[in-house]
């Protein structure tokens, strides 16, 4: 599924299909960190949605969340 996610060609379409594909490529990450067993036991890492992030446009920061 994550093979069928091409976020540059998301980012030329418009401003709807960049988020849509931030949510499938979100829903294929926390689906492979679900399945991932730890060698000792116990959790492997905890998942807080939703998800935010910094981004550099135009030599300015700006927060963006999912």
């Amino acid at each position: 599924m994550a093979a069928d996610i091409n976020p540059r060609a998301a980012i030329r379409t418009g401003k709807e299909t960049p988020q849509t594909m931030g949510q499938q490529l979100g829903g294929v990450v926390l689906a492979a960190v679900s399945d991932l067993q730890p060698l000792a036991g116990g959790p492997v890492v905890s998942v807080c949605e939703p998800w935010a992030f910094e981004r550099i446009r135009n030599g300015e920061r700006e927060l963006v969340s999912t």
